[in-house]
C-alpha cells in the first residue's frame, strides 16, 4: 500500500497544473479536444500510460470533453502514483494540442484534411 499525501503536496500540484483540482479524496481533471475522435484517440494513450502504472483513471467522456477522476483506492485517497498517472495525462494531452487543427463547431460539419468544412445553407 502506498502512503498517502499530505494537503501540502496535492495543493502545491493543484496550483503549479491548472487542469487539475482536489475534490475530496480524488484529484479530478479537465482536457477538451477539437473532436469527439481526437478524444477518443486521448483516452486510448491514456490508457497505455495507466496500463504501464498499473493504475487506471476513471474516464467521463462528454463528446469532447473528458474529466479524469485519480485516486489510489487501496490507499484511501491521493498518492504519489497519482501525481505521476496525472503528469503523463498532461503530457499527452499538452502534446496532442499541438498538433490538433484550430476547433470547430458540430454544426460546421465535418472537416476532412486539405477540405474546408461543411457549409448549411438554408433557403
Amino acid at each position: 500500500m502506498r502512503d498517502l499525501l499530505g494537503n501540502r503536496e496535492i495543493d502545491d500540484f493543484c496550483s503549479a497544473r491548472s487542469r487539475w483540482e482536489r475534490r475530496g479524496d480524488d484529484l479530478v481533471g479537465i482536457a477538451t479536444a477539437v473532436s469527439f475522435t481526437a478524444a477518443i484517440a486521448w483516452v486510448n494513450r491514456i490508457a497505455e500510460a495507466a496500463e504501464d502504472l498499473d493504475h487506471h483513471p476513471d474516464i467521463d467522456i462528454r463528446w469532447c470533453t473528458l474529466t479524469f477522476r485519480l485516486s489510489t483506492h487501496s490507499s484511501g485517497g491521493l498518492t504519489d502514483l497519482d501525481l505521476l498517472l496525472a503528469k503523463r495525462i498532461d503530457a499527452i494531452v499538452d502534446a496532442a494540442e499541438q498538433d490538433l487543427p484550430e476547433r470547430h463547431s458540430p454544426l460546421d460539419g465535418p472537416t476532412l484534411p486539405g477540405v474546408g468544412s461543411a457549409q448549411v445553407t438554408t433557403p
